[in-house]
């Protein structure tokens, strides 16, 4: 069996108040999958700032008894878009009560992963490309050790934030995603064409809430808690949500779920209404071959009862 090494950089809300929990299915997925080999995880700022996912994702790795060497501290955006920092500011006081995770800038965390491997390494990004971003400007050599990126972000036809044109993601930090698409890497991107392909309501919950599992009801009552706390915001009569970076793993386990469609991607980092707009090229402009895959459709079901049926299978004795 094939074994992918992988590095992980999230914006895990998990921890923290009203929080999303799709970049903890992803991470509990990574772990639980033999196909798979994590060697680190790192925090990035976008859902939270940098300072909350950190210490979320050390919270998740201790529930689950996980060694898994963690990166403490994440880079704040490039040239931040205001609402992202006012989006933090209302979110609940930061409290470090105690150390966590390795010392390390995520930054310095991959670089030093990437350079210590003695093989490519696979990279997801379920996040802002921040911390990838400034990793590729202060040690650019890591670009040869990235076998491929795959990265939860933008969007080819689905509206984005607010029905706009960028998706959360990209939006969050377009200068960072722009300089990560300027390097000559194999990017494959899971957007909201596949994100949003499966609505999740509590009722899709019910075998993780019925299981008997306390870290299952756990994982279920957060699922449950963010989609009422998302329909009371955004005015939806019904409560749901999306597992939306769970797709970058799924895709590198089983990319036949998947239809890819090979393109030139870029950023649109000026326009007053498209800031943060990704650009889906599929013409071959003189190039020799498109650098990038984007995902165009997914078997949104197939992926929703592969994430219900490993996560329960594999973490149904975890006790908190």
């Amino acid at each position: 069996m094939s074994v992918f090494s992988i590095l992980i950089d999230s914006d895990m809300a998990l921890g923290s108040k009203n929080a999303d929990v799709d970049d903890a299915l992803a991470i509990l997925l990574a772990l639980s999958e033999p196909a798979l080999s994590v060697k680190g995880i790192s925090p990035s700022a976008g859902n939270v700032p940098g300072e909350k996912s950190g210490p979320n994702i050390d919270r998740l790795l201790r529930m689950i008894g996980s060694t898994v060497e963690h990166a403490s501290f994440a880079a704040r955006c490039w040239n931040p878009s205001l609402w992202v920092y006012k989006r933090w500011e209302k979110q609940e006081p930061v409290e470090m009560q105690r150390t966590f995770g390795n010392g390390m800038t995520s930054a310095d965390f991959i670089a030093g992963k990437l350079l210590k491997s003695s093989e490519p390494l696979y990279v997801v990004t379920i996040g802002p490309l921040t911390n990838i971003a400034a990793a590729l400007s202060m040690y650019p050599e890591v670009v040869h050790k990235i076998k491929a990126l795959y990265m939860m972000g933008g969007s080819w036809h689905e509206p984005g934030v607010g029905g706009g044109e960028a998706e959360f993601n990209v939006l969050c930090d377009p200068e960072a995603a722009q300089f990560v698409f300027s390097f000559p890497l194999k990017i494959v991107m899971f957007g909201l064409d596949v994100t949003k392909k499966r609505k999740i309501v509590p009722d899709d919950l019910k075998s993780w809430m019925n299981s008997g599992s306390p870290f299952l009801r756990y994982l279920a009552q957060e699922c449950i808690s963010f989609m009422h706390f998302r329909a009371q915001r955004d005015g939806y009569e019904i409560p749901y949500a999306f597992f939306h970076d769970i797709m970058p793993i799924i895709g590198l386990l089983y990319p036949e779920w998947f239809t890819f469609v090979p393109c030139k991607i870029d950023i649109d980092t000026d326009g007053e209404f498209t800031r943060g707009k990704t650009l889906i090229d599929i013409k071959l402009r003189g190039e020799k071959a498109f650098p990038h895959l984007v995902a165009k459709d997914v078997d949104a079901e197939k992926t929703f009862c592969y994430v219900c049926s490993k996560i329960m299978s594999s973490y149904g004795d975890i006790t908190i």
